[in-house]
């Protein structure tokens, strides 16, 4: 009898989850996760400002290989905008990507 064994692989799949949920007011901080879902795991996580062509990739607070948190402090008006999360792990349809809007409230 053969035992076989089947790798799935399948494209990332990413949750964005905003803290505080809520209206965003100026001079607080906010935490901006990807949580991502795939086989293998990704090769790489990153976070991107769309709105801002100056801001290139944004560095992460804490990354790991599941998830990359964007911590922004002390936000103002400025920070507005559209944020991407962006996710490879080498598999057809990858790298994926998530759009999360923010505003921020003065």
């Amino acid at each position: 009898m053969f035992n076989l064994y089947y790798l799935s692989l399948d494209p990332p799949e990413i949750t964005i989850r905003v803290i505080p949920e809520g209206h965003l007011i100026q001079d607080s901080d906010v935490t901006v996760s990807c949580i991502v879902n795939s086989r293998p795991e990704p090769s790489s996580i990153k976070w991107t400002n769309i709105t801002d062509p100056d801001l290139q990739d944004l560095d992460c607070s804490h990354k790991n290989n599941t998830h990359c948190m964007l911590t922004l402090s002390d936000i103002n008006i400025l920070d507005s905008g559209t944020y991407q999360c962006q996710v490879d792990n080498g598999v057809r349809g990858s790298p994926v990507s998530l759009n999360k809007n923010i505003i921020v409230y003065g």
